[in-house]
């Protein structure tokens, strides 16, 4: 006999639609928490190692029945599967049970494979060249889904994980502030160790209060260049470089002379990993501190500029795309088209061709001089006041306005 789930069906369409009210009114904000290796016991250590490593298993033996045949779509594989089988060195496969790996865990890495496979046919459909989805050595993140069953707090700095023995120490935990909703979370293996990505979401009045503040009022300009980071409209010159450190250059220097795939070789390409990882790390702190300097502004101006095209090692260096993805959402940011011409604009109103290596801007008409990124600054605020710019696309056009 059948079980009748209409009503279980129902409530879980209400509970959805509920929750989907609320987050019209909340804001989304993820906090990363690390988990102290040093507290960790044994069969605590094991159990974190092996789920990556059973997920990395089961995402790779998902890619691998997806291709032995068409028909194989990656949404009726099996997830329920208790064991999956393993490719071994000799080429021979091996049935290996998954003890560790949570069953929401495999769906999570189940719909990660549906995601990346539909991601690459819709980017096929568009005319790009791609490939198919390849193998994994490595998982590096593990989505655990519902707060309160796969994770969940025990109390300040200790929280538990599904299929990890006790509770497990975590830092970081004094940024998630208070009264807002804990979603799901994301387990991350990086170089420096395991960490706790916890997504929350957060009333929209209590962020607007918190982000609105500002303590200087008026209006500055903001130009992004290649030889110098940020150039401000009051003439200021900000030059935000974290460059690969000597270290990190020897580590490279080794790893090319030794035997790819030995073991000497993987130690090597793990302490490179993780210097990269400080360099990431670095360079978000110092984009951090340039916004929450910006900020302090009551209206900011800058332009959409495409920063993928800089091919330049300075850029490669500095922290420009993350000031730019910071300030481009914030509701006191005024974000210029890319087509808007703030360097050959004269405050007369002319415009005038300007080559790369130009550093000075000097009028044909009206004689006025000024430093080239001071003045594509200063033109952001002229500019900016004709333009209503949201999340990089405008509300109305200029002949509109007028």
């Amino acid at each position: 006999m059948k079980k009748d789930f209409s009503e279980k069906n129902k409530k879980i369409k209400e509970a959805m639609k509920a929750t989907h009210t609320r987050r019209q009114v909340q804001a989304c904000r993820v906090f990363t928490l690390k988990i102290n290796q040093k507290k960790l016991s044994l069969k605590q250590r094991e159990a974190l190692k092996m789920i990556f490593v059973e997920g990395k298993w089961l995402r790779n033996a998902i890619i691998a029945w997806t291709k032995e045949s068409e028909d194989n779509k990656p949404w009726e594989y099996d997830g329920n599967l208790k064991s999956v089988p393993v490719k071994l060195r000799d080429g021979s496969y091996e049935q290996r049970e998954l003890r560790y790996l949570a069953m929401q865990m495999r769906q999570s890495v189940l719909a990660e494979v549906i995601h990346n496979i539909k991601g690459l046919s819709a980017a096929k459909k568009k005319g790009r060249k791609v490939g198919a989805l390849r193998f994994t050595s490595e998982l590096k993140s593990l989505n655990l889904k519902q707060f309160g069953m796969s994770h969940k707090f025990k109390s300040k700095h200790r929280m538990k994980l599904r299929n990890i023995p006790g509770t497990v120490y975590v830092s970081g935990v004094g940024q998630i502030p208070g009264g807002c909703e804990i979603a799901n979370a994301k387990l991350l293996n990086t170089p420096r160790g395991y960490y706790i990505a916890i997504t929350c979401f957060i009333d929209k009045e209590i962020v607007e209060q918190k982000e609105m503040h500002y303590e200087i009022q008026g209006e500055i300009g903001i130009d992004m260049g290649r030889t110098t980071s940020v150039t401000l409209s009051t003439g200021e010159k900000i030059n935000v470089q974290i460059e690969e450190t000597g270290h990190l250059k020897r580590l490279q220097m080794k790893l090319a002379r030794q035997t790819k795939g030995s073991n000497n070789w993987k130690k090597t390409k793990h302490l490179i990993e993780k210097e990269y990882q400080k360099l990431k790390a670095k360079r978000n702190d110092a984009g951090n501190k340039l916004v929450h300097d910006l900020l302090r502004y009551e209206r900011i101006y800058m332009q959409d500029e495409n920063l993928r095209d800089w091919h330049n090692k300075k850029v490669q260096n500095s922290c420009l795309g993350r000031v730019k993805a910071k300030l481009s959402g914030h509701p006191r940011v005024v974000m210029l088209p890319r087509t808007a011409a703030t360097t050959k604009t004269c405050v007369c109103g002319y415009k005038q061709p300007m080559h790369l290596w130009d550093r000075t801007f000097r009028c044909e008409v009206c004689g006025y001089t000024d430093d080239r990124d001071i003045h594509a600054a200063k033109n952001m605020i002229r500019l900016g006041h004709q333009y209503q710019v949201g999340l990089g696309r405008t509300d109305f056009k200029l002949v509109e306005k007028e």
